[in-house]
């Protein structure tokens, strides 16, 4: 691990902004990740700071707070990013100022930014109106109308800028950062060659005639000859080993066709399992080049397809894969964020998509490797997103589209930002690239660009090195770093540190399955909860699809190792079962019919849970969209003694970090069902403010529905 000189640099957070504090906290650690330096974060006391602990960095609205940086907050909760458009951009010495309507603005300094650097940052590392743009046919987004677009901030990386200017203020302070990896004299940025294989072969029966009708009956002869060919493998090897530096390939592992193509799937026409495809992976790791997956057009749509695909590489290549990069670029066009998070489940370890068909430049406004927030989430993606910086076409076949009449002076702008800001330049050439009669502006541009500007001043790396440069400096980072705010909002005492509450991962299926059945499996009190189909089945059939489900959700509340809570909830009340057995049909049947065959007595738990399917329908529900669906905490953890050992109310945070979750996904309204016996959950529901709607019987047990509508003030 590195070695940190410096301490953590003390973050106050003013308790107003406690709406959005795990957004506030994600981009202010991105930004001291760029920087170099650990964080302590702390709740702002009401009065100034006491001068024996004084705050490096305060972020609210106070604007004579005490303290060596301070970063004035917007009036609005974070969740409101994707409706908020920037009006324009102003830049002032090395910042990018974006201003948002009714953010107002703060006279800046060298110790004060001018405006919100952090809603900002979020806005563009959310990729906040990306939904919004034009798209082609292909899904390629138009942003000729963003600001991002039209004053150039693609290429500025304004993020990264934000961060290397809070670097320089503490560094004046004599508060030394931790440097980049490939920040070694005399290098100061990183630069990737990266190549996705889309055309390795020429199919001669397309290209021949295709070739004449562009007027170019030569090149149309070596086809036919065979002595014109795309398997360009070795060139880009023996281009990129005259610098030191070894390829990234990104290969496909679903085969397309011309049908497929013509109706809307354009994937490439090779098999990766044919015999050429094993000896060139052989070669290819002999060189020491890295071996990824290029996912198939339609693999964002779920996790399995990515895992499938990757999988595929690994048994004929015989490595292990662990990036990724989205042919066309092709993320979720309706939640690119969503598709983030299948790279986790996944299991990559990073992904290298966000890119623009037509623009080059950093998408989301930093040209380092990070790890992006999932707004519906409210976390970090564990998968590290390596962004591109320019691919081929931008300077050659999308110059009609962005305009650039300077290949040479734009790409020498990037790799200018990327050693600025000690950053990183992931350049994108297809396979096929080094053919030079049919693509001169590709590989042999490249050739000469790279002779001339990549001789000095850069560290070569692989994708995946540059990752995991990454992933060390994060550890070493937030190993020296602490959170005092984590799940401890002002109006509710929720889990400390010690108690860790996240979503859903893969690592913890197997015990929130095992607590479900603990705390739920008495079928004498609990009639026909479904945790009597079994803790394999809940595993196997239940939780292991929510992983990949966008309106269900799991929370898990652990101390150390072990599951002590967990709660699941809806933000779509009438489509969140239906549609988990609808998207993973096989999966769920298996699980059942093991779970039936293990134990038949369980067909009436079963049946008693089919209602649920569509949702209840009852009149007091209507237009109710959330849906508390359970919550379980052990015993150990209910008790006096742990709540007064870790400072921690689990249902409490359970409950605060739902409603947080259902507000960013836009939900007003969400109920619960509680026995009319249970008097700590029916306090609970109370404080938090859901009234009682209803009474219901079933089996001589009395359930109480309950509704919280979040535009209604708690009682």
């Amino acid at each position: 691990m590195m070695t940190l000189r410096a301490r953590p640099l003390r973050v106050a957070l003013d308790k107003t902004v406690s709406h959005s504090r795990a957004e506030i906290v994600y981009v202010l650690s991105t930004l001291l990740d760029i920087a170099g330096y650990a964080a302590h974060f702390s709740w702002a006391p009401e009065n100034d700071a006491s001068s024996e602990h004084p705050v490096d960095i305060y972020y609210g609205p106070r604007t004579t707070f005490p303290a060596h940086l301070t970063i004035g907050s917007v009036p609005w909760a974070f969740a409101s990013a994707p409706e908020r458009e920037a009006s324009s951009a102003r830049t002032a010495g090395d910042i990018d100022h974006l201003d948002f309507a009714g953010a107002g603005a703060s006279a800046g300094s060298g110790h004060r930014f001018e405006n919100d650097v952090v809603f900002a940052s979020y806005w563009l590392l959310t990729g906040a109106r990306e939904t919004t743009w034009p798209r082609s046919r292909w899904d390629d987004l138009r942003g000729e109308g963003s600001v991002l677009v039209s004053r150039g901030l693609l290429r500025r990386a304004p993020v990264s800028r934000y961060g290397m200017h809070i670097r320089r203020r503490f560094e004046s302070l004599g508060i030394e950062p931790l440097p980049w990896p490939w920040e070694t004299s005399p290098a100061t940025a990183a630069v990737s060659f990266t190549h996705d294989v889309d055309y390795p072969q020429i199919i001669r029966w397309i290209e021949v005639p295709r070739t004449l009708l562009r007027g170019k009956p030569r090149h149309a002869w070596g086809i036919a000859r065979g002595t014109q060919h795309f398997w360009r493998f070795g060139d880009w090897v023996e281009f990129e080993r005259r610098f030191g530096a070894r390829p990234t390939f990104f290969f496909m592992a679903r085969r397309g066709s011309l049908r497929r193509f013509a109706t809307g799937t354009p994937d490439a026409f090779y098999d990766v399992r044919d015999r050429e495809f094993s000896e060139l992976f052989t070669e290819l790791k002999d060189a020491g080049a890295e071996i990824g997956l290029h996912a198939s057009f339609h693999a964002f749509r779920s996790a399995d397809m990515l895992r499938n695909e990757r999988e595929r590489i690994e048994s004929v290549a015989q490595v292990k894969v662990t990036g990724n990069r989205h042919h066309y670029w092709h993320l979720d066009p309706e939640d690119p964020n969503e598709t983030l998070r299948h790279h986790e489940l996944a299991g990559f370890t990073y992904d290298s998509s966000l890119g623009l068909e037509y623009y080059p430049g950093w998408r989301r406004g930093i040209c380092h490797p990070f790890r992006p927030f999932h707004p519906g989430q409210r976390r970090a993606v564990d998968t590290v997103q390596v962004p591109p910086a320019w691919m081929d076409d931008h300077f050659d076949r999308r110059r009609s589209v962005n305009d650039i009449s300077d290949p040479d002076g734009t790409a020498k702008e990037l790799l200018d930002t990327a050693r600025t800001l000690a950053g990183t330049c992931v350049v994108d050439y297809h396979a096929r690239g080094m053919n030079a009669d049919f693509y001169p502006r590709y590989g042999p541009w490249l050739a000469r660009f790279a002779e001339r500007e990549m001789t000095r001043g850069v560290h070569f790396a692989t994708a995946a090195e540059l990752a995991d440069a990454y992933r060390e400096r994060v550890r070493t980072l937030s190993a020296a770093g602490c959170d005092d705010t984590l799940g401890s909002a002002p109006r509710v005492n929720a889990a400390s540190p010690r108690v860790r509450i996240s979503a859903l991962t893969p690592a913890d299926i197997d015990g929130v399955a095992s607590l479900h059945t603990e705390l739920f499996g008495d079928a004498e009190f609990y009639g026909t909860s479904i945790a009597l189909l079994g803790r394999e089945f809940l595993a196997r059939g239940l939780y292991s699809l929510m992983l990949d489900s966008a309106s269900l959700h799991c929370d898990v509340a652990r101390v150390a190792d072990r599951v002590v809570g967990f709660t699941v909830y809806a933000t779509n009340k009438d489509a969140a079962f239906g549609k988990l057995i609808r998207d993973h049909p096989a999966r769920f049947i298996r699980a059942l019919a093991i779970g039936l065959v293990k134990n038949p007595a369980t067909l009436g738990a079963l049946l008693g849970n089919v209602r649920y399917l569509g949702g209840e329908r009852l009149d007091f529900l209507d237009g109710v969209e959330g849906w508390w669906i359970v919550a379980g905490v052990h015993p150990d953890a209910r008790t006096r003694d742990f709540e007064k050992k870790h400072g921690a109310r689990i249902a409490h945070a359970f409950v605060e970090r739902m409603e947080s979750v259902m507000q960013a996904a836009g939900c007003r309204s969400w109920y619960g069902v509680t026995r009319a016996e249970n008097a700590p959950i029916n306090a609970l529901l109370q404080r938090f403010g859901a009234h009682e709607v209803g009474l219901r019987s079933m089996a001589d047990v009395t359930l109480r529905y309950r509704v919280k509508r979040f535009d209604v003030p708690s009682g």
